[in-house]
This record gives structure tokens, sequence and C-alpha cells, in this order.
């Protein structure tokens, strides 16, 4: 078993005056990650903070169940978002287990991708 070691905080950083940020999320919710940006260095930081929890954060819950595993998650969220046509990641990652197929799906429904 894999055990939670990363949890990505762009939305905290941008908060602590961070210019910009990279994130692989994304690739899955662009606009989302946009809109969180904008709206921080607007200084809106009740409506950023809504983006985040409600859309950023069931993400990456379920991404970053291990620092290994947010590849794989995320090559697969764009497989079944049909944005790319294979949901393999090469060696040394491994494809994500049944469990965190179902919940990363469940977090996709979650969040309107899906």
């Amino acid at each position: 078993m894999r055990f939670r070691t990363y949890v990505p905080h762009d939305y905290l950083m941008l908060c602590y005056g961070a210019y910009g940020m990279t994130s692989a999320a994304s690739r899955i919710i662009p606009q989302e990650n946009s809109d969180m940006f904008d709206l921080v260095k607007a200084g809106k930081l009740e409506e950023a903070r809504k983006i985040y929890l409600s859309i950023v954060c069931p993400l990456n819950a379920m991404a970053f169940f291990s620092v290994l595993d947010f590849m794989a998650a995320y090559k697969l969220a764009l497989y079944w978002m049909g944005v790319t046509k294979t949901p393999t990641v090469r060696k040394p990652l491994i494809q994500l287990d049944s469990v965190m197929q179902r919940e990363l799906r469940g977090a996709l429904r979650f969040i309107g991708k899906l």
C-alpha cells in the first residue's frame, strides 16, 4: 500500500505571494486554475478559495494519493475525458489500481469533468 506523501497547495502559495504556479492539474482543470490565479491576484480570496475547495482539492486528493500516482491519475483522467488515446504510463510508473480508478472517476464526476 502506498501512502499520501504530497498534496500540492498552489492556492496557498498564491496567497503567500507567489507570482505564478505550475500545476499538473491544469491539464484537467485549466480554466478553474486560471480563474483561481486571477481571483487571488485580484484579492478576491473568498471566490478563489471556493474554486480551490470545490474543484482543485477533490481532484488532487485522488491524484496525489502518493507522489508517484499523479501522472498516472492525470493521464487516466485525460483518457476518460477523450483528450488522450491511451491511459498507459511507462515504467517505472504504474497504473492506478481499481480502488484508485474508482475514486478518481468519482472525483472527476464530483467536479463536473465526467
